[in-house]
């Protein structure tokens, strides 16, 4: 598997100051892995990471029920402080309504970033996703422009195995990259 690459979140209601730091000192060290950082952490974090070109920040987490004005803004704060890499979670809410609501989004957020020269990620839960949607959700994505997608399971009830990862990597086009987050 060429384009499966490893990450991690540190961005829980839980997270201050130390854990923060603690993450940043055991940062991935593997060149595919990465560490995405809640928007409130993203200035200290860009500030303090030993290695900026593996740190991201990731919006809307964990649920991805906020405006597309809130979430564009909170894109351009954090490549305005330095981010590379932004990710966002994918807006459940704005798929069942049945519009593409996501795939406007993901257009406007891939444009903002590409013109920042930073990478955009989409984070997907296969908890809050039903498995019959998935073909659709990919297929906004790698049609929006997305760099890649970060694949996670929440409770465990649809575990992120090797059937999930070749379907990803099958739908989406050669050049993204899929990224594995277990909790």
């Amino acid at each position: 598997m060429l384009n499966v690459r490893y990450s991690n979140i540190v961005a829980t209601a839980e997270i201050d100051a130390q854990k923060l730091e603690n993450q940043l000192q055991k940062q991935p060290s593997s060149k595919t892995e990465m560490l995405f950082v809640a928007p409130f952490w993203a200035k200290k974090a860009l500030r303090d990471a030993a290695d900026k070109e593996k740190l991201g920040v990731i919006l809307d987490f964990p649920y991805g029920n906020s405006r597309s004005e809130s979430i564009l803004t909170g894109a351009q704060i954090a490549l305005n402080e330095g981010a590379k890499h932004v990710a966002i979670t994918y807006p459940y809410g704005a798929h069942a309504s049945g519009m593409n609501w996501p795939k406007i989004l993901f257009a406007q957020l891939s444009k903002l970033v590409h013109s920042n020269e930073g990478l955009l990620w989409v984070y997907l839960d296969t908890d809050h996703l039903p498995e019959p949607l998935w073909a659709q959700a990919l297929n906004w994505i790698k049609n929006a422009g997305v760099d890649g997608i970060i694949l996670s399971q929440d409770q465990g009830n649809h575990p992120v195995n090797q059937q999930t990862i070749d379907f990803a990597l099958q739908t989406l086009a050669p050049q993204l990259w899929v990224h594995l987050f277990q909790k």
